[in-house]
């Protein structure tokens, strides 16, 4: 029984196979039949590109591409630190690119790696710098010339220098540098230059001189050479350059040294000399005086000027409107500045003084993190409280952020213009925005349509900004940041909100 049993099962199923192994070789003959293709897979045309950021900073944030197209990845450390690599499968990239540019294939993921620098490899940034109590040795030349009138009386060699040393020169650096940049004063001359005056080219020219004769001069003695010549004849501006040629006993010297030169004029040294509405024109300082200090930061390696940003009735982020000009980055644009036009003002922005290393960590508030942070700030030269507040955000704007009250040093839009430029100006706070070159450019918080100005100072088509600071109220919104919730404190102090944008 069992093995009739075993036959009945097998039998089917031999069959069965048989049927089916018959069946597949009709099926697959024949002069009809046609090859099966397998359909064509779709294309993907959306990439995602996921970011990630170790601890130490910030990367681009996380995004879709289209195929074809291409994106770049930006990579931020925090101060104190430094890109260490990138990681992932979207390439191979250099740690010295902190910016990649990617066109995806496919769906990839990034990472930027970041590592605390060592000391001996850090490098200032925005807000990262340490005071240092600055000093310097200026070699004062003073400069004659054969043309100059005989009746002429200048002052002499040593007031010259007990006026740049002593006066409203060294006040200034005192207040603005927190007291963190001293000065020293040698003077020597005067020297006779070979030509006339009116014969000079430039004002370059008065370097080019074998006049200069000191016994025992030794040129590593001094940091700044400072050549001041003394002539009623045309003026022809003031300079600062490492690239003037100097020869002293002979001798070219200082190739890679700061040297300025600011002609001193009858009537620009005192009080005396000048009619009253001169001096008001440039209080609190004399012509030569204002010259000489700005001239001075630029020799501590200050390359630019204080430039505004406009864009008339519009925002600087917005499209640029018709008959700009130069207005969106105007060189001496900030009149509240003494590197700038400081018809308003002579006060150095905190960007400025920040670069020289003049405020201190416990002067300033640094921004970089995505989010909202509430901040406050003093007085501009309040050396006991936060002045500066330093805004970087991951798309790579940089922004410096102050408050003036209007103090000894920003007296010149009362005394100079009108009073309501003072007071419109000291009710909120004043933004620079920094570019490439960590130039700071004022920006008007409330835009107004290009003015001309009364009188020969402007052409048509200057900026107007009698009022740029951002007051209670008012928010500023551009692409990378939001200001806003500006509040003004019993203190004297302004506190405001930060929106930074990823």
């Amino acid at each position: 029984m069992k093995s009739t049993l075993g036959v009945m099962i097998r039998k089917p199923l031999i069959f069965k196979c048989f049927f089916f192994i018959i069946f597949l070789m009709h099926s697959c003959d024949g002069p009809s039949s046609t090859p099966l293709e397998a359909p064509p897979s779709p294309q993907i045309s959306t990439f995602r590109i996921i970011t990630s950021a170790s601890e130490g900073g910030l990367i681009t944030p996380s995004q879709n591409i289209q195929r074809g197209q291409s994106v770049s990845i930006k990579a931020t450390p925090d101060e104190q630190y430094q890109l260490k690599e990138w990681k992932g499968d979207c390439g191979s990239f250099s740690k010295n690119d902190l910016e990649v540019r990617l066109t995806p294939s496919r769906d990839c993921e990034i990472t930027a790696i970041f590592e605390k620098m060592e000391a001996s490899n850090m490098s200032p940034q925005i807000g990262e710098s340490e005071t240092i109590n600055n000093k310097i040795r200026i070699a004062l030349l003073v400069i004659d010339f054969l043309d100059t009138s005989s009746h002429v009386v200048f002052p002499t060699v040593s007031e010259i220098e007990r006026s740049l040393e002593e006066g409203v020169v060294l006040d200034f650096f005192e207040t603005n540098s927190y007291g963190n940049f001293e000065y020293e004063i040698i003077s020597f001359g005067p020297f006779i230059h070979e030509k006339n005056y009116n014969d000079l080219e430039e004002i370059g020219d008065v370097f080019k001189t074998k006049s200069i004769q000191i016994n025992g001069f030794k040129e590593d003695d001094f940091d700044v050479y400072a050549l001041i010549p003394r002539t009623d004849k045309k003026y022809d501006g003031a300079a600062a350059s490492s690239l003037f040629d100097l020869h002293v006993n002979h001798q070219l010297i200082g190739r890679n040294k700061w040297k300025l030169v600011n002609p001193l004029f009858l009537g620009d040294f005192t009080n005396s000399f000048v009619t009253k509405d001169y001096f008001i024109e440039s209080y609190p300082f004399t012509s030569f005086e204002r010259i000489f200090t700005h001239e001075l930061i630029h020799c501590l390696d200050i390359a630019t000027h204080a430039k505004s940003r406009t864009n008339g009735e519009s925002y600087h982020y917005q499209p640029e409107i018709a008959n700009n000009g130069e207005n969106l980055s105007l060189d001496y644009g900030n009149q509240f500045d003494i590197m700038g036009g400081n018809n308003y003002g002579y006060n150095l922005n905190v960007a400025f003084r920040d670069q020289l290393a003049w405020v201190s960590s416990t002067q300033k508030t640094v921004i970089s993190k995505v989010g909202r942070h509430s901040v406050t700030v003093y007085s501009i030269n309040d050396a006991e409280k936060v002045t500066t507040v330093a805004i970087k955000t991951p798309k790579g704007d940089q922004f410096y952020i102050e408050y003036r009250n209007f103090d000894f040093w920003d007296q010149r839009s009362h005394l100079n213009d009108s009073p309501s430029i003072m007071s419109n100006n000291r009710q909120g706070i004043m933004v620079n925005w920094l570019d490439a070159w960590d130039t700071p450019h004022l920006l008007d918080m409330s835009p107004s349509p290009n003015y001309t100005y009364q009188g020969d100072h402007f052409d048509v088509g200057s900026p107007d900004i009698r009022d740029v600071v951002l007051k209670p109220g008012m928010t500023y919104d551009s692409p990378s940041v939001m200001l806003s919730n500006v509040t003004a404190n019993t203190d004297g102090s302004y506190t405001f909100t930060i929106d930074v944008k990823p």
